[in-house]
């Protein structure tokens, strides 16, 4: 099942704690008018219930079980910057990124497909629960496809070159204190990889622990 804030946040006291953030891809297609509606929105602060609105039902002592509810998320997140987090990349599609807290906000974006009668993907991943993910909806929200990985494989599916400037030397680093041998290394971090990048990962890793012999 997709990844959502009821199965990342079951701790009572995820509430009361600073987030692990989740970071997200979303592109949206559809009329013009709904495009520019979305774009403008999302540039306000409490973006998400600027286009969605809060369910009816809101309270302000429930506001956690309402918002995992309704957004699929801890928090709303704030008014995004044109250009640099949400762009029109033509007259019937928008593209944004933005974190979240804990979990991708795929209610919203279900209740945005069904309300705006666009249809979107989202991609996301948050290393510290290890997961990542990308889901697809029509325009009344129903799920076109999902997809679900381990953090690493994820981020290496959506983004190949992401994973190498991100998590590389971080990979290298880690397996390197924990004395991991070749073939280790590359089933630990890489066994999902194409055989050309194994082999480029582990020619990386060997020359790293040849730096770094006494």
């Amino acid at each position: 099942s997709t990844i959502s804030a009821n199965n990342t946040t079951s701790n009572p006291l995820y509430p009361y704690i600073m987030p692990n953030w989740c970071s997200n891809s979303l592109t949206v297609e559809g009329s013009s008018d709904s495009i520019c509606k979305i774009y403008e929105g999302l540039q306000e602060d409490n973006a998400f219930e600027a286009l969605i609105g809060k369910d009816p039902s809101f309270a302000e002592n429930d506001w956690y079980s309402h918002n995992c509810s309704r957004y699929g998320t801890k928090w709303d997140i704030g008014a995004l910057e044109p250009e640099a987090s949400v762009e029109m990349t033509s007259d019937t599609s928008l593209s944004a990124s933005f974190d979240t807290a804990w979990s991708p906000p795929i209610a919203f974006v279900k209740h945005l497909c069904k309300k705006y009668k666009v249809s979107a993907t989202i991609e996301y991943n948050e290393c510290g629960n290890d997961f990542a993910g990308r889901c697809s909806f029509d325009k009344t929200g129903g799920t076109i496809s999902e997809e679900e990985y381990e953090y690493h494989e994820g981020l290496y599916i959506f983004d190949r070159q992401a994973w190498f400037d991100g998590e590389l030397e971080w990979a290298m680093e880690n397996a390197h204190e924990r004395k991991l041998t070749d073939e280790q290394f590359v089933e630990e971090y890489a066994s999902f990889m194409t055989e050309e990048d194994k082999q480029y990962i582990t020619k990386e890793y060997q020359e790293y622990r040849e730096d770094r012999q006494p």
